[in-house]
C-alpha cells in the first residue's frame, strides 16, 4: 500500500530554467493581452511583437507572458487565483490583493529590497482590471533564471529575505488581510472521517491512485501530528508579516548574482515571520539537494541539508539575529506548515472543504505527493540526523 516516496524528488516548483515560447495558433488569451498592452501601454512599449507564454510555470494562480515592443521589452502577469470564486467575493479578492501588491513593492523598493518596479498604464493605473478577465500588472521584463541551490545563491537569497522582513516591520498591518492564522490541531475526528472516506473509495474495483497517497498520508500524519503539536507548545512566535510563500520560482538570478526576488500578492499579517522563515528556507535547501542530484549525481546527506542549513540562517541573519532556539525550531515549524497543507488537500478531495483553485485529481494527488515527501524531508533540518 505504501509508496515509498523518494525524497529530495522535484516538483512544480523546481524548475529554473525559464522558457517562454509563442502560441503555435491565435489563442483568446493572447490577443486580449496584446489589446490591453497597446491600448493601456502603449506610448510606454512602443509597437507590440508577440507575446510569448510562460511555459516552465504552472498555471494555477496566474498566467504570465512576455511581450516585445519596439521601446521595451514587458513581463504581463494574469492573475488568476481566484477565478473559482463567486463574482462579488472574487472581485473583493482581486482588488484587495493588486492594491497589496502595489503597495508592498514601492515599500521594499524604497528600502532597497531587490524587487521588480510596477509599470504605469498611460493613464496612471498600476494595473488593469476589466470585468470578468483576468487583472494584468505589468513590469519591466528582466532575464534570468530562477535559484539552482548554489551555495552562493541561497546565501543571497537569505540575505535578502533578512531585508524583506526587517524592511516588512514599518509596513502598516492594517493595510493587510489577516492571514486568518491556524493552530495545527490534532483532531481525531477529522482524521478519522478522512480515514473512513479513504477506506471506501479504496474498497473500489479501480481506485485513483490519490487514494493510495491518501492512506499513506492519513498514516503519517496520525503518527507525528500529537508529538508536532506538544513541540509547538515550546516554539512560540508573535504573528507578524510574512509574504505568503516564497518559493525559488520567485526569484531571477544571473549566475550567482541575486536580481530581484518577487510575488507579493500574499503578503499578510498573522502568521509569526520565524514560520515563513521556515518555509522558505527548506523549499530553496531542497532546491538545493534537487539540483545536486540532478546535475553532479550526488545523494543527498544529513551534512549536506545541515551545510546549506547554517549557511542560509548566517545570511539572514545579517538583518534579524537567529537564536539556538530559532534553529530547533526549524524541523517543528516544517512540519507544522506541510501537515497544515497536506490536511487541506485532503479535505478539498474528500468534500470537507472547497478548493477555489478547482483543481483535478489529479493535480490534488500530485499536491498530496509533495507535501509528503516535505514532511519526510522536515527530519533533516533539525541539529541532529534523521533516524
Amino acid at each position: 500500500m505504501k509508496q515509498h516516496v523518494q525524497l529530495w524528488t522535484p516538483n512544480n516548483h523546481s524548475q529554473w530554467q525559464i522558457t517562454y515560447a509563442r502560441e503555435k495558433q491565435p489563442t483568446p488569451e493572447a490577443e486580449h493581452v496584446v489589446a490591453v498592452i497597446g491600448r493601456e501601454y502603449g506610448g510606454l512599449v512602443g509597437n507590440v511583437n508577440g507575446p510569448e507564454r510562460l511555459r516552465s510555470k504552472e498555471e494555477d494562480s496566474s498566467r504570465n507572458w512576455i511581450v516585445y515592443g519596439t521601446q521595451q521589452d514587458v513581463h504581463v502577469k494574469e492573475i488568476l487565483r481566484f477565478r473559482g470564486l463567486e463574482r462579488q467575493k472574487r472581485e473583493e479578492k482581486q482588488q484587495r490583493t493588486l492594491d497589496t501588491i502595489i503597495s508592498v513593492t514601492q515599500h521594499l523598493l524604497a528600502r532597497g529590497v531587490k524587487t521588480i518596479p510596477t509599470i504605469y498604464t498611460m493613464t496612471g493605473k498600476p494595473y488593469v482590471l476589466e470585468g470578468d478577465m483576468p487583472p494584468i500588472l505589468v513590469a519591466p521584463f528582466i532575464s534570468g533564471w530562477h535559484c539552482q541551490g548554489t551555495e552562493k545563491q541561497l546565501a543571497a537569497f537569505a540575505a535578502e529575505l533578512g531585508k524583506i522582513h526587517s524592511a516588512m516591520r514599518a509596513f502598516p498591518k492594517e493595510k493587510l488581510s489577516c492571514s486568518e492564522y491556524v493552530e495545527l490541531k490534532f483532531d481525531p475526528a477529522l482524521l478519522g472521517e478522512l480515514k473512513e472516506k479513504n477506506r471506501v473509495a479504496l474498497s473500489a474495483p479501480t481506485p485513483h491512485q490519490i487514494e493510495h497517497v491518501a492512506f499513506e498520508m492519513i498514516q503519517l500524519l496520525e503518527e507525528r501530528l500529537p508529538g508536532t503539536i506538544e513541540q509547538l507548545r515550546t516554539y512560540k512566535y508573535e504573528p507578524g508579516i510574512t509574504m505568503g510563500d516564497l518559493h525559488p520560482h520567485d526569484t531571477l538570478y544571473v549566475g550567482d548574482e541575486l536580481q530581484m526576488v518577487f510575488d507579493w500578492e500574499k503578503t499578510s499579517f498573522g502568521y509569526p515571520v520565524m514560520e515563513e522563515l521556515a518555509f522558505s528556507l527548506h523549499r530553496f535547501i531542497r532546491q538545493a539537494m534537487v539540483w545536486n542530484i540532478q546535475e553532479k549525481k550526488d545523494q543527498v546527506t544529513y551534512g549536506d541539508v545541515r551545510k546549506m542549513r547554517d549557511t542560509f540562517l548566517c545570511a539572514y541573519a545579517q538583518s534579524i539575529p537567529i537564536t539556538i532556539n530559532d534553529t530547533a525550531a526549524l524541523p517543528v515549524l516544517i512540519t507544522k506548515t506541510n501537515a497544515h497543507k497536506a490536511l487541506r488537500i485532503l479535505s478539498y478531495h474528500y468534500g470537507l472543504a472547497r478548493d477555489s483553485m478547482e483543481r483535478t485529481t489529479e493535480k490534488l494527488r500530485s499536491e498530496l505527493v509533495k507535501f509528503l515527501i516535505h514532511l519526510k524531508e522536515a527530519a533533516y533540518f533539525g541539529n541532529s540526523a534523521p533516524e
